[in-house]
């Protein structure tokens, strides 16, 4: 569940989602971006520099810069939990959680999503893992893999 805290959101910017759609083969339009005050607290309480739960990205203070390489890897990674949750793809479970190695698997497969962004291709077809809908979080102070380096971020499971 979202904190109670937060506002609506924003929509995905219709600049970004005209870039990031066709890589990441996926419609965004459903997407809500939170990065105010209320954002950053909520980040701040699950450890995150940023967190998905279903079609909400939550950021951390200062954190939502897609106009910057560093920025853009962070919303890529958010984006891929947002394909790996969607309806169409959800993994089968009954508690909302994952265990910690299809966690693992789960944020190696966002950072490969984030590499593809930035690196300007294409993920091939059904390319990312399905995930239940739950709190995926990155870990604050830690930035998504670059060039295929082990992730450390961990999910949070939450169920809604």
């Amino acid at each position: 569940m979202l904190a109670p805290s937060l506002s609506k959101g924003r929509p995905l910017d219709l600049q970004l989602r005209a870039t990031l759609e066709p890589r990441l083969g996926h419609d965004f339009s459903r997407v809500r971006v939170h990065h105010d005050e209320g954002a950053a607290r909520a980040a701040k309480a699950q450890g995150a520099s940023a967190y998905t739960l279903g079609a909400d990205i939550v950021f951390g203070r200062d954190r939502y810069r897609p106009q910057s390489p560093d920025g853009l890897r962070l919303l890529s990674h958010e984006l891929a939990h947002v394909v790996q949750q969607s309806p169409a793809r959800r993994a089968p479970s009954s508690h909302g959680s994952a265990t910690t190695s299809e966690t693992r698997a789960l944020e190696a497969d966002a950072d490969r999503a984030a590499d593809a962004v930035v690196g300007r291709c294409r993920l091939p077809p059904g390319g990312l893992l399905a995930a239940p809908r739950m709190v995926q979080r990155q870990t604050a102070g830690t930035p998504p893999a670059a060039d295929g380096e082990k992730e450390k971020a961990e999910a949070a499971h939450l169920a809604d």
